[in-house]
């Protein structure tokens, strides 16, 4: 009995969490895209649309970075003391695990899939913007923006099948965010303790968390340019990678983090113009958070990139 009821109460914590979570999840939507009805949304039944789906997925994140960290910690803490003969530290299985070719044929399989799935995001992006006219209508104004009298509509029956596949294509992109995880689980596999920044946490876990405030209320407009930004950038990203699997070391390491700073100049830029235009239809308030989140990894990368690729020759440099 003690069992079971123990199993109740936490089948009813679940539920009123769930509960709580649509609660929350309508209240922000009602705050940054008042317009929008949520029960109506194109995307409404999508899988981990819901945000507690959303938070499940971030706290298995979450699990991966702090025994990453554990691990991480644990050959320092070993350091002051002899280590028992035969017994070798976790980077040093790491190291084992990767020399073998499962462990290699597997990540050559996750980055050339990383490449050909964003290669099909930004085409399929492409290919409904022209669909649904928002292309030349950015040439023919000189815009960068959707006007609020050529939105899609929020209701679903009025909906063009061109404005639910780029609906569509911003769900895939943001189900990717939970894919490119595997980028972490690998470090922590591998031991490879210095890939293990804030900049690559911060990073993987921020992204999935705007992008489902994108799925969940801001998916319609101007947002398809950030998948074809942002999945150049990543099928280039994920090229490199397969390149250092195979064992090759790529000349151009440096010239990628200088287009992902580029690409996030292109985004602020579009940003901006989202919230400062008064014609633009896309919400005022994701418009803005869009912009300083973005400004924010413009930061960190350039960080990243002043101590990586500008300092002293003799300084070894770290991969991101």
């Amino acid at each position: 009995w003690p069992s079971a009821m123990a199993a109740g109460d936490v089948m009813s914590m679940l539920s009123d969490f769930v509960a709580s979570s649509k609660v929350a999840a309508r209240d922000f939507a009602a705050g940054v895209n008042p317009l929008l009805d949520v029960e109506q949304r194109a995307t409404k039944g999508w899988w981990l649309t819901e945000l507690h789906e959303a938070l499940a997925v971030v706290a298995v994140y979450l699990v991966i970075v702090i025994v990453g960290k554990i691990l991480y910690q644990a050959p320092k803490a070993r350091a002051a003391s002899a280590k028992p003969e035969g017994v070798p530290t976790w980077s040093e299985v790491g190291q084992r695990l990767a020399a073998k070719p499962v462990m290699s044929a597997v990540k050559l399989a996750y980055n050339i899939t990383q490449v050909v799935l964003c290669l099909w995001m930004v085409v399929y992006s492409i290919m409904n913007a022209q669909a649904a006219g928002y292309i030349d209508y950015y040439l023919e104004k000189g815009t960068i923006c959707i006007p609020t009298s050529k939105m899609p509509s929020l209701d679903n029956s009025q909906r063009t099948d061109a404005e639910n596949n780029l609906a569509f294509v911003l769900w895939v992109f943001y189900l990717s965010k939970v894919l490119d995880f595997m980028d972490t689980l690998f470090i922590v596999i591998e031991g490879k303790w210095q890939q293990f920044t804030f900049l690559h946490v911060f990073h993987h876990f921020s992204i999935f968390s705007v992008y489902w405030v994108n799925i969940y209320t801001g998916y319609d407009g101007d947002i398809w340019f950030t998948i074809v930004a942002n999945g150049t950038i990543h099928a280039i990203m994920y090229y490199y990678y397969t390149l250092t699997t195979l064992g090759a070391r790529p000349w151009w390491k440096s010239l990628l983090t200088y287009a992902q700073m580029a690409q996030f100049i292109a985004m602020m830029v579009q940003g901006a113009y989202l919230y400062s235009n008064p014609d633009c239809g896309f919400p005022k308030p994701i418009a803005a958070a869009y912009f300083f989140y973005i400004m924010l990894l413009f930061v960190l990368f350039a960080r990243f990139a002043a101590g990586a690729y500008c300092s002293k020759p003799s300084r070894k440099v770290k991969d991101e």
